[in-house]
């Protein structure tokens, strides 16, 4: 019988060691699989990083070259400080043509024009018009007659100026 139980302690030392080494396996498959894991993110995260710093040197490029045109486009419409100069400009149509002005719908470099008057003052608007000390864009021209039975009495004109520059 004493040689059953020397087996028995060989067995239970291969056992013990059997089961040890599966955990140490399993721990460590854990752990590459966790460092893998780790290793891909930081790749990932240093190539999107690597991404921004192309494109936000690519969009620093841009701008830089861009410089001029930037402050081109400025010059194409009246600043915040000319709007008021510009609004006057178009006022002063009214005198200048002997028809009553109105201006709506003022957004910066644009403006609805309405003259009211005689033939003759409307059309003198329409032509000052474009020399109002910007260069701009007559659109959507609209010109009515008011009267009644066949005789005109006044007419009415009105259209949209856009500032293109100044």
């Amino acid at each position: 019988m004493k040689s059953i139980h020397a087996h028995a302690m060989l067995l239970l030392v291969g056992f013990a060691t059997v089961l040890s080494s599966a955990a140490l396996y399993g721990y460590m498959y854990h752990s590459v699989g966790i460092s893998t894991d780790h290793a891909l993110l930081a790749r990932d995260i240093a190539a999107a990083e690597a991404f921004d710093k192309s494109r936000e040197q690519d969009l620093t490029k841009l701008y830089a070259d861009t410089g001029a045109e930037r402050e081109r486009l400025r010059s194409y419409f009246p600043g915040e400080d000319e709007v008021v100069a510009f609004v006057e400009s178009v006022e002063a149509l009214g005198p200048k043509s002997g028809a009553e002005i109105k201006i709506s719908g003022l957004s910066l470099g644009r403006a609805r024009v309405e003259a009211t008057g005689s033939w003759g003052s409307v059309m003198r608007v329409l032509k000052l018009s474009e020399t109002v000390g910007y260069d701009v864009s007559v659109t959507d021209v609209r010109l009515n007659a008011f009267g009644a039975a066949g005789k005109i009495s006044s007419w009415s004109l009105s259209y949209e100026m856009a500032v293109t520059t100044n």
